[in-house]
């Protein structure tokens, strides 16, 4: 890859809470928290050619949302941000810096009531936009201090099922 781009730094996130933490009538709000884990990140910093390997930390992060329900479907817009660290770089025997991650997402819902039981399963389908922005220090082979900074952004989607 000759240039950074945010498919490089795609991330899958566990939500430890989706639920909508108020509602009032048909509108609602939530907060969610999640542990990301970002792929490799392969670069070219332009030195000598030589194209290196980013790897990461576990990151952590969160979402809000404010929607409405109208019933079995629900809508909502949500912001979510990630902070991830620079685990390692290929070829260098000491890397550091962090990648910032955000998303701007338009979700839809269709829950699936099941009684009275207060258990609704639910689908999930949502498009937006994602970005990252960042930096990337390490050591090259002769000791020098490189860096490779970057951001971008590009469309984005996600789809889930839940409860």
């Amino acid at each position: 890859m000759k240039h950074p781009s945010i498919a490089a730094l795609i991330f899958a996130g566990i939500a430890l809470s989706s639920a909508p933490a108020f509602a009032d009538g048909n509108f609602y709000a939530g907060l969610s928290a999640s542990v990301n884990q970002v792929g490799d990140y392969s670069f070219n910093n332009g030195s000598g050619g030589t194209t290196r390997d980013a790897e990461f930390d576990a990151g952590f992060g969160g979402a809000a949302r404010i929607g409405y329900d109208f019933g079995a479907v629900r809508a909502d817009l949500e912001f979510g941000y990630s902070d991830v660290d620079i685990d390692s770089v290929s070829g260098s025997a000491a890397a550091s810096g962090n990648v910032d991650l955000y998303t701007l997402m338009l979700n839809g819902y269709y829950d699936f009531e099941i009684g009275d039981s207060g258990f609704a399963p639910y689908i999930n389908l949502g498009v937006g936009a994602a970005g990252a922005d960042g930096d990337i220090a390490f050591l090259s082979g002769d000791g020098a201090q490189q860096t490779k900074e970057f951001g971008d952004v590009a469309p984005a989607g996600q789809s889930g099922l839940g409860f």
